[in-house]
């Protein structure tokens, strides 16, 4: 049974369209020292907003900061 729930979750990963992306390194370190956040995370963030794109996140802090910056986050 596990097994499967795993398949399972790991053909549904897949099936997320991922596209490699320039980040705006200004902004980012921006962002990062803003918010006490890594850059690697706020790299995320950067892309959401110029690509006003939906943010994926499993991190509560996060999520704040997403909605703080009037990004659209997905919750799972």
């Amino acid at each position: 049974m596990l097994y499967y729930c795993i398949k399972q979750c790991m053909w549904g990963f897949q099936r997320i369209p991922i596209r490699y992306l320039e980040p705006n390194f200004a902004n980012v370190l921006y962002l990062s020292q803003k918010n006490r956040m890594y850059a690697c995370d706020v790299y995320f963030l950067d892309c959401a907003i110029r690509h006003k794109s939906l943010l994926l996140t499993l991190d509560k802090k996060m999520k704040i900061i997403a909605q703080s910056l009037n990004i659209e986050v997905l919750e799972v």
